[in-house]
């Protein structure tokens, strides 16, 4: 029990309890997929952080011109709106 408690409180000051990782060419914050404004500014760089495994990937809309491979089970959803904060 004990180790799943230090566990859990390590993802949560890291910022990754929440199930969506975002990614804005335009973002100018830290590039850790915390928010729109601290988005990673390349779909690859999301899918590569080994700490957005099992999230889903938010690309926010605009012409991304990179090559990308997708690892089996990842979940990347595009066109969004900046701060967007639902699917609808």
């Amino acid at each position: 029990m004990r180790f799943s408690l230090a566990v859990f409180l390590t993802f949560l000051m890291m910022g990754r309890l929440s199930a969506i990782v975002f990614v804005d060419l335009n973002a100018t914050g830290d590039d850790n997929g915390d928010s729109w404004e601290d988005g990673f500014t390349s779909i690859q760089a999301a899918i590569d952080d080994p700490r957005t495994a099992s999230q889903q990937i938010w690309v926010a809309e605009g012409a991304y011109e990179e090559a990308i491979i997708i690892t089996s089970g990842r979940e990347i959803l595009g066109g969004f709106f900046n701060g967007a904060d639902s699917l609808s």
